[in-house]
């Protein structure tokens, strides 16, 4: 027996799964992330060209949901967000996809977290500001995962974590990134040194706290394209 979902999500992974077909997997903001077949999502329209979903569009999804399927039936899909103007930059580009790595590595299926969805399309939303500085919304997105995860960092933390000391600079940036919102991440501005310290103290935080660096595919993009250095 199953019966019909509709949510918001946003899109984490695309996979072909036939000419027309593919297989997603989103974070749902009333149920979490999720696997779904989305059958002639591929399928070619009267101009002659094909559907695209890619990562971080956010859409509205209707499902067939059953206990028993590891993936959920699509049955009406629509486009609300394409956040297209994150991909005019290579470091905003990046930074989206480290964002969507994190999603997919720290949440676990059909577990929900509303405030972590609100958060992401936050950071999608400023990722796309020509004027925005980018680590800052990344780190913040970092931090409000972590909260949600149960591990948000004390202040004491922040000046006691191995391996990983912070100037003062880099504490009052993460100390005011933890009790702000993404409007003041997206004015803030650090010296160097500081992203750099504050990047690679975030990096030893989660691994010392989950079961995987932070080190990501994206992350290393993000080093190469604009701090080499860290």
């Amino acid at each position: 027996m199953s019966d019909l979902r509709r949510d918001q999500a946003i899109v984490l992974r695309v996979i072909p799964f036939s000419e027309t077909s593919q297989i997603l997997t989103v974070f749902a903001r009333q149920h979490g992330k999720l696997g779904l077949m989305a059958k002639g999502a591929r399928r070619k329209v009267k101009n002659g060209t094909a559907l695209a979903i890619e990562p971080g569009y956010e859409i509205e999804i209707v499902w067939s949901h059953k206990q028993s399927r590891d993936l959920q039936l699509v049955r009406e899909m629509s486009l609300l967000n394409s956040h297209f103007d994150f991909r005019a930059s290579l470091e905003s580009l990046v930074c989206a996809q480290a964002t969507i790595e994190l999603i997919l590595r720290c949440l676990t299926d059909d577990d929900p977290h509303p405030e972590l969805f609100d958060a992401a399309r936050q950071t999608f939303t400023q990722y796309e500001s020509r004027s925005t500085p980018r680590l800052p919304i990344l780190w913040k997105f970092e931090l409000v995962l972590l909260a949600q995860l149960g591990f948000a960092p004390t202040d004491k933390e922040l000046a006691t974590l191995k391996q990983a000391v912070l100037n003062p600079e880099s504490v009052a940036v993460l100390r005011k990134l933890n009790s702000s919102s993404f409007d003041v991440a997206a004015r803030l501005r650090t010296s160097p040194s500081a992203e750099r310290e504050i990047t690679r103290w975030l990096a030893t935080y989660f691994a010392e706290h989950m079961a995987f660096p932070l080190n990501s595919r994206a992350q290393d993009a993000l080093r190469w394209a604009r701090l080499p250095s860290i």
